[in-house]
């Protein structure tokens, strides 16, 4: 049952109090921490090593001490309790929210096969059927090899630092990191951007990843936390699929989006299909026929994250947000538009834009409360080269969506390419 919080200022008021219990979850949870082993590095060189010499090994991974899950079951209580007492959507998607993330948390410090495949199994799509069709039209499409500079992490860390100086952003530390999944990771509450040591950028991907890390992840955390609704910049729910995917949206909308990205994209869905019934090992000799070397050990890694045993079938789903996430966006905004402006407001999946678009309405929150000007961050009433945000025609259902992607000359027409 709901309480009385009085007025709509007491409303406010007590979810923004509820925002910063939830905060506390987040960091008591750790999950990413938890999922990240401490020699990747190391585990990864082993793989590579072993491929030069002919043969696929499967690394033996050693993670953070799991430490006392009652830490975050307490928050979770306290943040449940409070949202009780608020009641209305925001008190139910934050309930919800609670048993989420405790039952990420869980499945990813048992770091048993079977819990974590069927935690994100309820979490994340299928990476079979629709998803996989796709997946494997965008990699049958020929790609072009193309020359370009490159560059190391540090130089990445100094061009990003530049951008986020130039747009009023000093607050955001940009810094390597030795251990980690991923190349590049946001961490919104921190208001730090990392990247991998190890990895290097062409100048092209740079200008991806701004549209992705500070287009997308960073803007709509700073709009968010610009709203008088606070609770705004706490996604609730499963969040990635939203948040993944409007960043693959703005990267395509921006004109950045090229068909060696996304191919990633579809390379972790692919990596995902296979991992469900198979080993590490079956996951990389599978992308070693679509990839490098490199790229293939790094999906496989991330397709079981947080596995203890990597012989052992079943996947780790997240990966597959960027791809499902971005389709769902595109059909989406195909028919209300307007949404655009509300997802990029606060940092709330696509389930939740409904008590998102009543905060707006009501005043608890505007549309695009900042405006960062650069070529690389989306900002109100700016052309877009790409307006329908699907550039290489994924989800052309008619003629009236351009060719479709079976039409692989007509796809890389569209990009100019």
């Amino acid at each position: 049952m709901g309480g009385d919080v009085g007025s709509p200022e007491d409303e406010v008021q007590r979810l923004n109090e509820v925002a910063g219990v939830l905060r506390e979850l987040g960091s008591a949870s750790a999950v990413t921490h938890h999922a990240t082993p401490r020699n990747l590095p190391e585990a990864r060189a082993e793989v590579l090593t072993a491929l030069r010499a002919g043969r696929i090994v499967t690394p033996d991974l050693i993670y953070p001490e799991a430490g006392d899950p009652a830490a975050a079951a307490a928050v979770g209580a306290r943040a449940s309790t409070m949202a009780s007492e608020v009641g209305g959507p925001w008190g139910r998607l934050v309930a919800d929210h609670v048993a989420t993330t405790i039952g990420a948390a869980r499945a990813v410090r048992s770091h048993d096969p079977e819990v974590i495949a069927e935690d994100t199994r309820n979490r994340f799509a299928d990476p079979g059927g629709e998803l996989l069709r796709v997946a494997d039209a965008v990699l049958a499409i020929p790609v072009e090899i193309r020359d370009e500079e490159v560059v190391p992490a540090g130089e990445a860390v100094r061009r990003f630092r530049g951008v986020l100086d130039g747009v009023g952003l000093a607050a955001w530390s940009v810094v390597e990191s030795d251990s980690m999944h991923a190349r590049v990771a946001v961490n919104s509450p921190r208001r730090r951007i990392r990247f991998s040591a190890s990895a290097i950028f062409t100048t092209s991907e740079l200008e991806r990843l701004l549209a992705h890390e500070v287009g997308t992840h960073v803007l709509r955390f700073e709009n968010s936390c610009a709203q008088p609704l606070l609770l705004l910049a706490t996604p609730l729910g499963v969040a990635e699929p939203t948040e993944e995917g409007l960043a693959v949206l703005n990267e395509a909308r921006l004109g950045v989006l090229d068909l060696t990205s996304l191919r990633t994209y579809a390379l972790r869905v692919l990596a995902a299909r296979t991992a469900m019934d198979g080993p590490f090992a079956e996951v990389v000799e599978t992308l070693l026929a679509h990839t490098s070397p490199p790229l293939a050990v790094d999906i496989a890694l991330r397709a079981k994250r947080g596995f203890a045993d990597l012989r052992a079938p079943g996947a780790h789903l997240k990966d597959v947000s960027y791809l499902s996430g971005y389709l769902a966006l595109v059909r989406h905004l195909r028919g209300k538009p307007e949404d655009y402006a509300v997802l990029m407001a606060a940092k709330q999946p696509l389930a939740n834009i409904a008590p998102v678009r009543e905060a707006i309405a009501d005043g608890r929150a505007a549309v695009w409360p900042l405006s960062l000007v650069h070529d690389l961050i989306p900002s109100r009433d700016r052309p877009w080269i790409h307006p329908n945000g699907d550039p290489f025609h994924l989800t052309a259902s008619g003629p009236e969506d351009g060719p479709p992607l079976s039409d692989a000359a007509s796809a890389t027409r569209a990009l100019g390419r």
